[in-house]
């Protein structure tokens, strides 16, 4: 009656009994163990996390990309010439400021409220942009007064600046944290061809919403598309790395010192020329893309100009998403190849522009938007890869780079409206230098 039991059986038994324990071992180890982004295992764990944070970028900034782009043109049309540059002035000055001020605040916080945050930030512009396009040029409310008009959209600026550089630190970590040495290029790229996509999607949106519904239509939906992001950061799913929270209390704390030093080191001062490169082709897109191909239809209906201006823009929007796989497919065959290509879409942007100004031709801002598809997407790309590839610090590398590159492009918004009023050509033989600047500085890359 106790052969089942009897010690010739046991041994059997017990081995018999043991896979399914070893199984669940194996199981609990790997759920408990933070997952690495080594190898191929890691991108196929992590992928889906990029896209999702990708695709909520996407709206984000399919909200603020195309307010951003036509504001100094649709409040020039209110009788406000200065106050679209005015607001990108001080978001960028903000941004870089708040550059600074994140890597300090932003690890003690969990990466879907900084998004969800700094999304809230973006809808307070497009709102304020919103208030301010329901003023005629001549009209006398309050709300409509220059000053209050500057003071609101100066608030707003603010904000949106430490949206910038609170969502764009956070989501270059992000990104960091989800791939190895080896997709460095390839994770950028996705994730910037899917966010970048939102200035086709974005000059979409405008061309439609501009037609149908006015300016201050346009806004409403902007803000509305907004909120529907800020709903989705909040679902973000953390990498592991930002899921152990005694990582972050054992880690040296970032300090403003600290920053400092690394921003004086040889290595990070390298990538400044670049940089520089970046900073003044987006002053000069943002400033003037829009503005410039706007005066060769000049002589159009106003809303049928706006209309013309969203197809530039469209095109520009297309370039951006074929910008970020190139250049991050590139990037993780030859780095000294993707910044050639990078640096050579400058030298050919600055050459267009010359010819679409001085001879007042539609068609050139084709080609221009093109150029200036690869030097804002494809260099952010670009730059997000070269930076997690040269360094080993987690935050301090990124921090220096948003916070360089908001006061860059702070600084040259404002060349750019001085050498507009005295000389359009100036502007293209300084972007034309940048690159040469840009070009022999390559080593330090």
């Amino acid at each position: 009656m106790y052969a089942r039991d009897s010690p010739d059986t046991l041994p059997q038994k017990f081995l018999e009994q043991e896979k399914p324990y070893k199984k669940f071992e194996q199981f609990a180890e790997e759920v408990t163990t933070p997952k690495t982004s080594g190898g191929d295992k890691g991108e196929v764990d992590h992928l889906p996390k990029v896209l999702y944070l990708a695709i909520a970028f996407l709206l984000i900034f399919s909200a603020y990309n195309p307010v951003q782009n036509t504001v100094s043109v649709l409040f020039g049309q209110l009788g406000e010439d200065y106050l679209g540059i005015f607001a990108m002035v001080v978001v960028n000055q903000t941004y870089g400021i708040a550059s600074l001020i994140v890597p300090i605040v932003g690890p003690k916080l969990p990466p879907r409220i900084v998004f969800a945050c700094s999304s809230c930030c973006f809808v307070a512009f497009i709102y304020i942009g919103k208030l301010i396009s329901s003023c005629a040029a001549e009209s006398t409310s309050l709300i409509c007064q220059s000053y209050f008009i500057y003071t609101m959209m100066m608030a707003a600026s603010i904000l949106t600046g430490f949206g910038l550089g609170f969502i764009w630190f956070t989501g270059s970590i992000y990104i960091q944290a989800c791939c190895n040495e080896n997709n460095k290029g390839r994770m950028f790229g996705i994730f910037g061809a899917i966010q970048q996509s939102s200035n086709l999607t974005g000059a979409v949106l405008a061309l439609v919403l501009l037609k149908w519904f006015g300016v201050s239509g346009f806004f409403f939906c902007q803000a509305l598309i907004g909120l529907l992001a800020a709903v989705l950061f909040t679902r973000v799913k953390n990498p592991s790395e930002f899921s152990q929270q005694e990582k972050v209390a054992n880690q040296d704390p970032v300090t403003l010192r600290k920053l400092m030093h690394f921003m004086a080191r040889p290595k990070m001062k390298g990538f400044y020329p670049l940089i520089m490169l970046s900073s003044y082709s987006f002053g000069f897109l943002v400033s003037n893309l829009s503005k410039m191909s706007a005066n060769t239809v000049s002589h159009l209906p106003q809303d049928e100009a706006n209309v013309k201006v969203s197809y530039v823009l469209v095109f520009f929007g297309v370039s951006e998403l074929i910008a970020s796989l190139v250049c991050g497919t590139i990037f993780d065959k030859s780095k000294e190849l993707a910044v050639k290509i990078m640096i050579g879409f400058a030298f050919l942007a600055s050459i267009l522009d010359c010819l679409g100004y001085n001879f007042s031709w539609y068609m050139m801002f084709f080609p221009i938007g093109f150029c200036f598809g690869f030097l804002d997407s494809g260099m952010q790309v670009l730059l997000g890869a070269l930076l997690s590839s040269r360094f080993t610090e987690k935050y301090e590398q990124f921090a220096i780079f948003r916070f360089v590159q908001g006061l860059y492009q702070a600084f040259f918004f404002l060349v750019c409206l001085f050498l507009e009023k005295i000389s359009p050509q100036l502007m293209f033989v300084v972007h034309f230098a940048m690159a040469v600047y840009a070009w022999r500085a390559k080593k330090g890359y």
